[in-house]
């Protein structure tokens, strides 16, 4: 769904699909360690 940024804020949503793509990658660990510190 590209048509929802705008010229404006193409760069701010790059940035964020760049961090959700990180958070995918490093984050999955980084999850299952605060759901191990949960309990």
């Amino acid at each position: 769904e590209k048509g929802i940024c705008r010229e404006r804020e193409k760069e701010k949503c790059l940035r964020e699909e760049i961090e959700e793509k990180i958070e995918i990658l490093t984050g999955g660990k980084q999850k299952i360690r605060r759901d191990f510190d949960k309990d």
